[in-house]
């Protein structure tokens, strides 16, 4: 996630964006497989990295919704 865009928009917002991300990350390893890159990419990031780097941003973006939705892991009933 580009920290400048960090605090642009609701976290709902950002969330989804983010998990948007993960499916184009799934969709490119399904398409292209897991080992391959973008052709102009000049480190030539194997997908999967690309994969995992898009799920750490959604699990940040999470613990902010949890945070203003005042979600609770310790509350009873909590399922996750």
């Amino acid at each position: 996630m580009d920290p400048k865009y960090k605090d642009a928009g609701d976290s709902l917002t950002r969330l989804a964006e983010e998990c948007a991300e993960v499916i184009q990350a799934c969709m490119k390893i399904k398409r292209f497989g897991v080992e391959n890159y973008h052709p102009d990419d000049p480190n030539k990031l194997p997908n999967r990295y690309r994969l995992e780097a898009e799920m750490q941003d959604v699990l940040l973006v999470w613990n902010q919704v949890k945070s203003d939705l005042n979600l609770d892991s310790n509350r009873e009933g909590y399922p996750g």
